[in-house]
């Protein structure tokens, strides 16, 4: 490689890698964001089982892509064959890993969703408008009134919720569903509407569980969703390989 491609590729390598880091840090604080602002939907998605292993994910990933950040621009503005191999060796653990989780959520989408489900429902079902549930209570109204949804799988999750008075051996066939069921702001329509009889729901409420519109919502954005993914695989294969070929014009031997 002569002089000036060197040159424009090292300085052109440095700048994708502060990209990255920038990307890691912004993922690890959307990350964070969500699973610690209780006030909003955030604390009920973060607590929600199946969905809280997904953050966890997204938060590790950032962490990790902004310290390999650090690795890599110091390992390219020293010319540092061994920093630079390590640096590889590490964005492919991570670019595997990306896969593998990517893999993993597609064929275990049904397993996250009833996993998720049955937390959420559980959460509707024991500690809804109790004392010390609060903010959660909160978080799942905002979410309801957001995805346009209500309960977790259905509205009927709602008549086995102690927010009814419900116990575990008695079902109600009329119950209440809360305000943030409901598609109005006019309180007379609402307060009228959120009383279910007999699994028969007005007009005027959400029909589905949030789980499942909270999938919806993703996939309406399948296409943006494919192509950032398909950006991001992109450019971590430019920075592998493009650190390899700066491995080899130093001319010094390593092992991968």
């Amino acid at each position: 490689m002569n002089v000036d491609c060197f040159y424009c590729l090292r300085y052109l390598l440095m700048f994708i890698i502060f990209l990255n880091m920038v990307l890691g840090l912004s993922l690890l604080g959307a990350s964070l964001w969500i699973f610690l602002h209780g006030a909003k939907m955030g604390q009920v998605l973060a607590e929600t089982e199946g969905v809280n292993y997904i953050l966890y994910f997204l938060m590790a990933l950032g962490a990790i892509k902004f310290l390999l950040g650090f690795l890599g621009c110091y390992g390219v503005s020293r010319k540092n064959s061994k920093i630079l191999a390590t640096f590889f060796a590490l964005v492919l653990i991570v670019f595997l890993g990306q896969i593998a989780a990517g893999v993993w959520l597609y064929i275990g989408k049904d397993q996250v969703t009833e996993s998720a489900e049955h937390s959420l429902a559980s959460f509707i079902k024991q500690d809804y408008g109790e004392k010390g549930f609060e903010a959660k209570t909160k978080a799942l109204d905002v979410l309801q009134s957001k995805f346009k949804c209500c309960g977790s799988g259905a509205p009927a999750d709602w008549s086995k919720s102690i927010y009814n008075e419900a116990n575990e051996t008695y079902v109600l066939e009329d119950y209440l569903v809360p305000t943030s069921c409901c598609m109005t702001n006019d309180t007379t329509i609402c307060e009228e509407a959120r009383l279910v009889s007999h699994e028969i729901l007005e007009d005027s409420i959400y029909k589905n569980g949030c789980i499942n519109r909270i999938w919806a919502q993703i996939f309406e954005y399948e296409g943006e969703i494919f192509g950032v993914v398909g950006g991001i695989i992109l450019i971590e294969l430019f920075v592998m390989t493009s650190t390899l070929t700066l491995c080899r014009s130093t001319n010094v031997r390593y092992q991968l």
